[in-house]
Formats: structure tokens, sequence, C-alpha cells
């Protein structure tokens, strides 16, 4: 009994303790952003150094779990965790083979709008066949007023 009222307590009191419940979409985008900057042959500038795609991935996800209770949308995760340095407030920087040097906020929130427009249609093939069907029921009958099975 003492146990529950001690863990009780701790949740009330030490808010580090409640994590904040975001939707599975956002977790989803989290999880993809992350895992696309690890994949990536991508370099982070930090401060003036330059690190691996899989040290970056790894710091942005430090960040996302310290900034987790303040974050509310993978927005808000790509500016708080993957954008600027809490230390010296320099913005990240993304350096990949063959293209120009961006920020990390530009980067990732381009990833996201691809991301996010994959999702809304990963089977063209069956929007299809909705679309049709949605045409099939606004045509008319070919039945008389009426008249049916």
């Amino acid at each position: 009994m003492r146990a529950i009222r001690l863990l009780i307590f701790a949740m009330l009191f030490w808010p580090g303790l409640c994590v904040a419940d975001v939707s599975d979409t956002q977790k989803s985008e989290v999880r993809h952003l992350i895992t696309y900057a690890k994949d990536s042959a991508c370099q982070m500038d930090r401060n003036g150094t330059w690190h691996s795609s899989k040290e970056a991935a790894e710091h942005i996800e430090k960040k996302y779990h310290y900034f987790r209770n303040d974050i509310h949308s993978t927005e808000d995760f790509i500016r708080l965790s993957a954008t600027q340095s809490t230390w010296s407030g320099k913005y990240y920087r993304v350096r990949c083979d063959g293209e120009e040097i961006e920020t990390s906020s530009q980067w990732l929130l381009r990833e996201l709008k691809r991301y996010r427009q994959t999702r809304e249609t990963p089977y063209p093939l069956r929007q299809a066949c909705l679309e049709r069907r949605r045409k099939a029921q606004d045509r008319p009958s070919p039945l008389p007023e009426g008249e049916g099975i």
C-alpha cells in the first residue's frame, strides 16, 4: 500500500515520470525521421563539427526523449530536437553528397512532407478502385424510377 502511495505522489509531483501521450501517427513520423537521418549518407554539422548520420540520429533521439513532454506534433519534434543546439543556439546543418548544405530543419520538413504524401495514398490501385466505386454510385440508375429488383 505504501508503494502505491509513493508511486502516486511521485507521478503527481515529479513531472519527468509522466511522459506525454502522443498519437500513433506522430510516433510513426518521428520514428521515420530518425531512421531517415540514420540511414542517409548525409552528415550533420553541430556546433562546427560534422557528425555521421548515425551519430546525428542518436543525438536527435536523445534530444527527443529530453523534450518529450514539450513535443505535441512532429513539427515540434523537428523544432526542439533537430533544429539547433540548445547549448550554443547554432542551427544544425546537413551535408549530403551532390547537394547544397541546408539546415536540418529544411531537410527534415521536406522529408516529413514527402512521407505524409506517400502515407495518404499508400495503395494507388486501391485508391483507383475506390474512386471508380464513388463515380458509379453517383451515376443515375439505368432502371426507371420505381422499378427495381
